[in-house]
């Protein structure tokens, strides 16, 4: 059999289903995969070892998070030095739906500094080292390019998925907006955030495709592409409003909407 960590995600789930292959063996493989190109920077943080995967479609599979979705006992930095380093204390629900089909978390990947941006530029293309590996999801598509990992996740609110797969040569697929929960994922803009996974191929095989119907698995859906957004914040986490920006006080606002609508010969009173 070649490297393990050679074969794409359909390949490995058969393999281990078959018995021809051990998942303790594609963990290995994978972790020294991400060991070898460590320098290209598609991970943040790696997880400690996962354990005996549980059974489902992608037992065995190990996958890698974009860090911007909670892992627990690692931390959700977003790519950011000003946010929270504690460690999650649970898994994001999209997170535990992928454990329990049998899922491991090899660990986090790198996204551009809270998911606002289209480069990622800690991350190297391993394609041409001079190029741009696309964002924000950029570390989970190196991660899939170079074999650490046959699936990973990734977040998209205008092409965070669909950019890096381009740019890195994968298969990029995002959810509805509404579709999946987004409790556990930091925001950008919650009227429009969802989750996609990435894979060497369109990764829809194996029970992939089944961690988009978590509302048909009884995990509940997403927040409607209409609900509140304070609400869609809201279900992040109290922490998570460290990420905004303090709303000035009242007479501040109304004194620079007073100042800007005089401009164009209008008054507030």
């Amino acid at each position: 059999m070649p490297d393990p960590a050679d074969l794409g995600l359909r390949e490995a789930a058969d393999a281990i289903a078959a018995g021809e292959l051990a998942a303790s063996d594609l963990l290995e493989a994978c972790r020294a995969r991400a060991a070898a190109h460590d320098d290209l920077g598609a991970f943040v943080a790696l997880a400690p070892d996962p354990g005996e995967p549980r059974p489902g479609p992608l037992r065995g599979i190990p996958v890698g998070v974009k860090d911007v979705v909670d892992v627990v006992g690692l931390p959700t930095r977003a790519g950011s030095g000003a946010t929270d380093a504690e460690p999650a204390a649970d898994d994001a629900p999209f997170v535990a739906s992928l454990r329990d089909a049998g899922a491991v978390v090899l660990g986090k990947t790198a996204t551009h500094e809270l998911a606002y941006g289209v480069t990622t530029r800690a991350t190297v293309n391993p394609w041409a080292r001079d190029r741009l590996v696309g964002g924000s999801s950029g570390g989970s598509a190196v991660a899939v390019v170079v074999g650490a990992c046959p699936l990973a996740v990734g977040s998209d609110t205008a092409g965070s998925c669909r950019i890096p797969a381009a740019f890195c040569g994968v298969a990029g697929m995002m959810a509805r907006p509404g579709r999946l929960p987004m409790a556990g994922v930091v925001p950008l803009a919650p009227g429009l955030d969802t989750l996609g996974l990435l894979a060497r191929t369109k990764p829809k095989t194996h029970g992939a495709r089944q961690a988009f119907a978590l509302e048909k698995r009884g995990i509940g859906g997403g927040a409607k592409r209409r609900s509140d957004p304070e609400q869609l914040i809201a279900a992040r986490g109290a922490p998570q409003r460290r990420l905004l920006a303090h709303p000035p006080p009242s007479s501040v606002r109304h004194q620079a909407s007073s100042s800007r609508a005089g401009r164009h010969g209008s008054a507030i009173r």
